[in-house]
């Protein structure tokens, strides 16, 4: 008996964390009153293909900002991607990316920019 309960919890155990997605954030940014550009990059530093399943560019309300250029779906190993957006000078500014499996060694960071002039950075976590 002891034996079936202990191999049922740890089949709910290990199914339960195989599940999970892994996710990247930035907390909120703000460059100023001439910001115009939010761009997340990513790196994948791992020997394996990554696979992103959301990312977006989040106002400080919590709203996601329409992208205006998306290259981050499946990330090679060693290979990086970016989306960015075109943002109002009055709010902060976050990334996050979704992945469904662990995110392993992939880094990432957030820039805010005026035009091709980073304003404020922030690495993703």
């Amino acid at each position: 008996m002891i034996r079936r309960v202990l191999a049922a919890t740890v089949l709910l155990l290990g199914s339960s964390m195989a599940a999970q997605a892994s996710t990247l954030a930035t907390g909120g940014v703000y460059g100023g009153n001439t910001q115009s550009v939010a761009v997340c990059y990513l790196f994948n530093a791992s020997s394996n293909t990554i696979n992103v399943t959301t990312n977006q560019i989040i106002r400080q309300d919590g709203t996601s900002v329409a992208l205006a250029s998306d290259n981050c779906s499946a990330l090679a190993a060693g290979a990086s991607c970016a989306i960015s957006a075109n943002i109002t000078n009055n709010q902060a500014y976050s990334c996050k990316f979704v992945f469904p499996e662990s995110k392993g060694e992939i880094r990432g960071v957030l820039d805010i920019r005026q035009g091709g002039t980073v304003l404020i950075n922030s690495n993703l976590y």
